[in-house]
């Protein structure tokens, strides 16, 4: 009796104990998206060849994430952030993803936003992904005030005789609309706490569907 009573003890604790790393693991996995989406409404409000790194240096303080590259200074400065679901993906609570951003200033202004998130499909195939670049307009690299493909496709993981877009990518320059911005920007972050939101590029950003993919040969 006493063996029957230790053993559902220790069922029951470990049921506790499980049930507390997940519940631990699920609220990193949300304040981890949480802190993205705050990050990426910031990076949206900035202006390529406006905003100036004095007063980004000001806003370094509600996003201890964001590390700068050594040899920074009030004129010249990378500065990176990463946000990722490490732990609920360890546990198999979501499938691995994360967001990265990089920020470009020269001259004290800054020249250029890399953004993007990427993801694997819950049930297996390569990396999904999609990213945002905003610069000068640049002769040499981009000129146009909009642009947005995908620049890979692949067998859809739920019906393999379609294709998907597997990575898109938007470039922008300051000429941009207003709408042709928040579209852009527009990245789907429930990847970051959410099992099977990731199965192609359509998941990331939404738009991404409207893409024409290649023939199949």
């Amino acid at each position: 009796m006493n063996k029957i009573k230790h053993l559902v003890c220790f069922l029951a604790a470990s049921v506790i104990l499980v049930s507390t790393i997940e519940f631990g693991a699920m609220y990193v996995m949300r304040r981890e998206r949480r802190e993205a989406q705050e990050y990426l409404a910031y990076v949206r409000s900035l202006r390529v060849g406006q905003s100036q790194f004095a007063e980004f240096s000001r806003d370094l303080g509600r996003y201890p994430k964001v590390k700068v590259e050594s040899g920074c200074n009030a004129q010249d400065c990378v500065a990176r952030v990463m946000f990722e679901n490490t732990w609920g993906a360890r546990l198999r609570l979501a499938t691995p993803a994360s967001l990265h951003s990089m920020l470009t200033f020269e001259k004290g202004r800054l020249t250029r936003i890399n953004v993007g998130v990427w993801c694997y499909p819950q049930y297996g195939g390569g990396i999904i992904n999609s990213s945002v670049s905003e610069s000068l307009p640049d002769k040499s690299f981009f000129i146009k005030a909009y642009d947005s493909g995908a620049a890979m496709y692949s067998a859809s993981l739920t019906d393999p005789s379609l294709l998907v877009p597997g990575y898109v990518y938007v470039r922008l320059t300051p000429e941009a609309t207003t709408k042709q911005r928040e579209e852009a920007y527009s990245f789907n972050l429930d990847v970051l706490d959410h099992r099977g939101t990731c199965n192609d590029a359509s998941d990331i950003l939404t738009f991404a569907h409207r893409f024409t993919p290649p023939p199949r040969n």
